[in-house]
């Protein structure tokens, strides 16, 4: 099973914010980082997720363990929904 950790972060609220990932599958490491653009810091968190996701894809990772800082992106993802509809489209 893989571990995925990704974080993001942000320079002012809103502000620039990048995002970093970490994928590790075996023996297999994969470090990515990308710029995310202006947006405030949950944002940001849930734009990581999603970069992470999308890497996972295509390395072809089927299973995953998902590590987070973010307790909005953990909880949302234990819960299985977003209360906030602004990150609903998201999620």
């Amino acid at each position: 099973m893989a571990k995925i950790n990704f974080d993001a972060a942000t320079k002012g609220n809103p502000g620039i914010s990048t995002c970093a990932i970490v994928i590790k599958e075996d023996e297999q490491h994969y470090t990515y980082t990308h710029e995310l653009g202006e947006m405030d810091n949950h944002t940001a968190e849930w734009a990581a997720c999603i970069y992470a996701l999308e890497h996972a894809r295509e390395l072809n990772v089927s299973n995953a363990l998902l590590y987070t800082d973010s307790k909005l992106i953990a909880d949302s993802i234990e819960a299985g929904y977003v209360k906030n509809a602004k990150f609903q489209t998201l999620f």
